[in-house]
């Protein structure tokens, strides 16, 4: 079973993701949040296997969150949701906690 942490600030992306997610066998979200405090909280605490982040502009929380979550043990496998195309959003996703 893969558990999945769901992270953006749009509730009906939440719920499309969820109702994609568990649609899937062997997938099982064990928490959501809609904001950086709770979101790295809730990593933090419920350890899952993926988390799927959103990068919402302008305040890149995200990006935050997922370099949090990566210092975690064992560290989530991050997945960055994002409607930028650019690279240094990219790359910045991958810098240091």
């Amino acid at each position: 079973m893969i558990w999945l942490f769901l992270a953006d600030d749009h509730p009906i992306v939440r719920q499309g993701l969820r109702s994609l997610l568990e649609a899937e066998d062997g997938c099982e979200i064990v928490g959501e949040a809609s904001d950086e405090l709770d979101a790295i909280d809730l990593i933090a605490r419920l350890q899952p296997d993926v988390a799927v982040l959103d990068v919402p502009p302008p305040d890149l929380h995200g990006l935050e969150v997922a370099r949090r979550a990566r210092v975690q043990v064992p560290p989530p496998t991050v997945v960055m949701l994002s409607m930028f195309a650019d690279e240094p959003y990219v790359v910045s996703s991958h810098q240091p906690a």
